[in-house]
């Protein structure tokens, strides 16, 4: 028989990628070119994932419960360790005394070994000898405790597969080993949307996408950060980068604080800049929802967050043609405006039957197809009486057709239109800003 001479990698969370199995990178641009940490939202599948921006991410058709328990534990360690690469050496804690199983599995999740032992208090070692060539999980597990790692081994021979335990010791030893780019995963199946959003200290920004094959997905970072100090998460489409926030500042990016108006008669007669919290309910509404202004506040000019502006309806109708050319049309077409449901968010809206709306959760792979993120705001009109949040959002443009009137675009949950129209420059709406 053959000198069994077995090659072993140890390659924690790095595991081969067939069909739809893509390992996706990440690395930063513009104010930041490090990554922190990552949010992924499965859109499609009402999905998230948080982890270190350092780490991959393998997006995998199928995972088992071998995948979900593995943690890249710091109580297993996984090695080879003579010159001659001839066996693998597991090294592992046990916290208490216990019936301890240790398996070893194929990445089709075939058991290939399994032993049990009683074992006490202490670092313990066991050797494994004979596996053929490809990567393996080993998972050592009890009533108390379950620890797993994946490693991948090259084998020359076709000895029989053996593991054998090698004793104990009270004083630990075991330095958590990690590979470069350690590897995190996520159900994924073909044409799933998912929003990726990346941090860097405090700026944040979005991009989505269908993967379709292993990948890097690049941040452009830029500080969105206006008079109150709040820093809002970015979003590039086309050659635009927008907010993907509304925006919910109290103060100018002077310093200067914006004039609450809480009195119907006073919004209704005075035209003069002022915003309101929608039912003048800070605390529910502010941060999920925004502050709603009058145009008068977006004319200071200092609104915006510095570097920013409220856009122009041209710069809209800029946003409207590439949603079109694109294909952002909730069926893919390339005329009309069919695009609300690719910038609206996937929750809050109320319910819709009608096809391709908002509030419908048909077309999947077009609700906020774009990472905009819509929110159904309600507005505060002219009076100064709320009404229809959950079933729509007004956004100010900055462009005015008249001394009284604005332009404004406004999403509905029953409809796929983006609407533009006029509106009263006292009416309270949403705002949106523009990087310059």
């Amino acid at each position: 028989m053959k000198k069994s001479i077995i090659a072993c990698l140890l390659v924690f969370l790095i595991i081969p990628v067939f069909s739809q199995d893509y390992v996706i990178n990440f690395d930063g641009q513009g104010a930041a070119t490090n990554v922190e940490k990552v949010t992924v939202d499965n859109l499609t599948q009402g999905t998230s994932l948080t982890f270190n921006g350092t780490e991959q991410l393998h997006l995998k058709a199928d995972i088992n419960r071998l995948d979900a328990v593995f943690a890249g534990s710091e109580y297993l360690h996984v090695s080879f360790q003579d010159k001659n690469l001839s066996y693998i050496q597991l090294q592992f804690i046990v916290p208490l005394l216990n019936e301890v199983q240790i398996s070893v599995f194929e990445q089709s999740g075939r058991v290939v070994l399994q032993n049990r032992y009683q074992l006490s208090f202490g670092e313990h070692t066991c050797e494994l000898n004979g596996l053929t060539s490809g990567f393996y999980t080993v998972r050592v597990s009890s009533k108390d405790f379950d620890y797993a790692a994946k490693f991948l081994c090259k084998n020359k021979s076709f000895a029989k597969p053996s593991m054998s335990y090698k004793g104990f010791s009270t004083t630990t030893t075991i330095k958590r080993q990690k590979a470069d780019s350690p590897l995190v995963q996520m159900q994924y199946k073909s044409g799933d949307l998912l929003k990726f959003t990346g941090y860097s200290g405090s700026n944040s920004t979005i991009v989505t996408d269908i993967p379709t094959t292993t990948k890097t997905i690049s941040f452009y970072f830029a500080e969105c950060r206006d008079g109150d100090g709040n820093n809002y998460p970015i979003v590039k489409i086309g050659s635009q980068i927008w907010m993907a926030e509304n925006l919910k500042t109290s103060r100018y990016n002077t310093g200067d604080t914006i004039r609450y108006e809480s009195n119907n008669t006073n919004w209704y007669l005075n035209n003069v800049a002022a915003f309101c919290w929608y039912d003048h309910d800070e605390v529910i509404n502010k941060n999920k929802y925004g502050g709603l202004y009058n145009w008068y506040a977006l004319k200071t000019n200092n609104l915006a967050p510095v570097g920013w502006h409220v856009p122009t309806d041209a710069e809209w109708i800029t946003l409207e043609n590439y949603l079109m050319s694109n294909r952002f049309n909730y069926d893919g077409t390339t005329s009309g405006n069919k695009y609300s449901k690719s910038l609206a968010s996937t929750n809050l809206w109320n319910p819709s039957t009608v096809i391709g709306t908002v509030g419908n959760t048909d077309y999947p792979s077009k609700r906020n197809a774009t990472g905009f993120t819509a929110i159904p705001t309600g507005y505060r009109n002219y009076k100064g009486l709320f009404s229809n949040i959950g079933n729509a959002t007004f956004i100010w443009s900055s462009t005015q057709t008249n001394e009284s009137m604005a332009y404004s675009r406004s999403i509905s949950n029953v409809g796929y239109l983006v609407v533009k129209s006029e509106a009263t420059k006292n009416s309270g709406f949403t705002i949106r800003c523009l990087k310059d």
